[in-house]
């Protein structure tokens, strides 16, 4: 359990920086998708092996806002959203040198929440039945 709030702190800190740079959780709702967008098709166009890797940098980095950001809401379908996020950035994407967030860890961090909130759901669920 101690793992798991100190992996919620580590969340939120990460978004904390993502909302001061982007204004809002709403906004970076709306913008990462657009660039993630873009960038799928700079990955996806002509023989993967040409692709610079700096595509597959911006990709991994993008994907890692977008997946903090998402994974900080309180339903349960946006979290699950989080760690498709996750796993896209992780199959697409590289982690940049001296990049220290890591979508692996992540994932991890998302998928526990997860599955504190549906034991938490199903603690409530029993206990008003």
């Amino acid at each position: 359990m101690k793992q798991l709030m100190s992996g919620q702190i580590m969340l939120r800190s990460d978004v904390d920086c993502v909302l001061r740079s982007t204004g809002s959780a709403e906004k970076c709702l709306v913008i990462c998708p657009i660039i993630l967008d873009y960038l799928w098709e700079k990955l996806n166009t002509g023989c993967w092996a040409d692709v610079d890797d700096k595509w597959r940098h911006v990709f991994y980095v993008i994907s890692y806002v977008l997946a903090a950001c998402q994974g900080c809401s309180t339903e349960a379908d946006m979290r699950r959203r989080a760690i498709r996020t996750c796993d896209m950035g992780i199959l697409l994407g590289v982690r940049p040198n001296l990049w220290q967030p890591d979508l692996t860890s992540l994932a991890t961090i998302l998928h526990r929440c997860s599955l504190a909130a549906v034991g938490n759901s199903e603690g409530s669920a029993t206990d008003a039945g």
